[in-house]
């Protein structure tokens, strides 16, 4: 690794925002909670991509209908280092383990 510099994980976790659809609940908080553990072993938030849907979605109070999305995707990321490899050795392998079904190795 040392020979390539840093390297990046990248993963992406949806967010569902409290939101009305057709008069049904989507949603009946908006929490960061699933973000907790990512930003708690060193990923950052880098991106954040909004989840849309092709209805048409009007407002009260708005004249014109417009399109609109329910909840967002956020995009996280870890810079792996020789010099943080270490520290984040668990993280990496948990990782691997949760979303590839096996190893770093």
């Amino acid at each position: 690794m040392a020979s390539f510099g840093a390297t990046t994980l990248v993963h992406d976790v949806y967010l569902p925002v409290d939101s009305f659809f057709n008069r049904e609940r989507t949603a009946y908080q908006f929490t960061i909670q699933p973000l907790a553990p990512w930003t708690r072993a060193g990923w950052k938030v880098v991106a954040t991509v909004p989840k849309t849907i092709g209805i048409t979605l009007q407002n009260r109070g708005v004249a014109t209908p417009f399109g609109g999305g329910i909840g967002g995707n956020v995009l996280l990321q870890l810079e792996i280092t020789t010099e943080t490899i270490e520290r984040q050795i668990n993280a990496i392998e948990a990782y691997y383990a949760v979303f590839h079904g096996g190893s770093a190795d």
